[in-house]
């Protein structure tokens, strides 16, 4: 068991490790040993079996948060390969740290100390710099672990509109998705407009604009509302105050996204920290014109209560299909129930059901559409 070479020949071959588990003499010898214990918790496939072995479980020497939060820690780790791809540095990193995980909070621990370096993350050959390390955290997990603005058109050149563009993640993202892309992106807040203009540059990315406006239903100048702790909650709404955040007032341009709708869009993308519902509310005689829609709902902290079903009920008259999920931080949440009346944030995936591939326009003019013609 002292012997890592040995050990992992043991427990990756399934023979032995089969006739180990039902060696019932044995496996009482290796629970009396915390020795033994300490490293069979760091082989993969002993904690998958042993997840599944009730003498193990019941015998009390594993601790099954433990064992849960060292699987998904490895399971984590190497899903990212795909974005990180210096495979050995990955292993590297799971291998020498796996002795420190106990609960899932560790996870981000090894993230930020391991993969982020001066607020950076390199993600193939694209380098993408943040503000800090919480929204470096977060914005990874949200746009390429879990993929949230993942599409698929037959379009080799989508447009698409960026709403919400933070330090331009999101951007390098679709990039990566569709590199003949047209991406339009808009961010208000100073810091963020410069850092999401310096990982274009930097990132050598093309076809690309970005507009230093907020959106709203009108255009005008407005205070958004900066967190001073959260560089993710800025807002044109008073959430961030009702949530007991440290607040300073900037005074932004806001613009509505109508003007911004003038011809078919492949994908939209709204992220707008709780204007979501008054933006598509004021934009929705040219939802016609979007095949795709992702948009991040806030809920709570002095909004309305009803504006989920509304944003829902918008999207359905224009003939979109409809999904809602809990959003990426949320996901975890082991008893939503105890949720309701809280602050939450939510997805809403939808797409145009009357949109046509082949010429990109939708093959009959709705009520709504007709009206506002007239």
């Amino acid at each position: 068991i002292e012997n890592k070479s040995l050990r992992q020949s043991i427990v990756t071959d399934p023979k032995s490790f089969n006739d180990l588990l039902v060696d019932q003499e044995l496996i009482s010898s290796l629970l009396a040993n915390e020795r033994v214990i300490d490293r069979l918790a760091e082989e993969p496939n002993v904690l998958k079996r042993t997840l599944a072995n009730r003498r193990f479980t019941e015998s009390g020497k594993f601790n099954l948060t433990e064992i849960l939060a060292k699987l998904e820690f490895i399971n984590y780790f190497q899903s990212l390969l795909p974005f990180l791809s210096n495979v050995d540095a990955i292993n590297v990193v799971i291998s020498s740290n796996i002795h420190k995980i106990y609960r899932l909070a560790d996870i981000k621990t090894i993230f930020i100390e391991h993969i982020v370096k001066d607020n950076c993350l390199k993600i193939g050959e694209n380098t993408i710099c943040f503000p800090d390390l919480a929204s470096a955290w977060v914005l990874f997990n949200e746009i390429f672990y879990v993929e949230d603005y993942k599409f698929e058109t037959k379009n080799e050149a989508p447009i698409i509109l960026d709403c919400g563009s933070h330090c331009g993640a999101s951007i390098v993202y679709f990039k990566l998705l569709y590199p003949s892309a047209t991406v339009i992106g808009f961010e208000p807040v100073p810091l963020l407009y410069n850092l999401s203009q310096k990982n274009i540059k930097d990132n050598q990315l093309e076809n690309v604009i970005l507009h230093r406006c907020a959106l709203s239903n009108k255009t005008e100048k407005l205070n958004f509302h900066m967190s001073k702790s959260d560089s993710m909650a800025g807002t044109l709404t008073g959430r961030r105050e009702k949530l007991g955040d440290d607040v300073e007032l900037v005074s932004v341009e806001a613009r509505c996204l109508s003007e911004f709708i003038e011809f078919p869009i492949d994908y939209l993308k709204l992220d707008i920290e709780g204007a979501e519902d008054a933006v598509l509310e004021e934009c929705r005689y040219k939802l016609h014109l979007v095949k795709h829609l992702f948009c991040e709902y806030h809920h709570g902290a002095g909004l309305a209560s009803d504006r989920l079903g509304k944003i829902v009920r918008l999207l359905e008259e224009n003939h979109f299909e409809v999904y809602v999920r809990p959003a990426w931080s949320y996901l975890k949440k082991t008893f939503p129930m105890d949720d309701l009346g809280q602050p939450y944030s939510a997805v809403i995936i939808a797409k145009n059901t009357c949109w046509l591939d082949n010429n990109r326009e939708r093959p009959f003019v709705t009520p709504e559409e007709k009206k506002f013609n007239e």
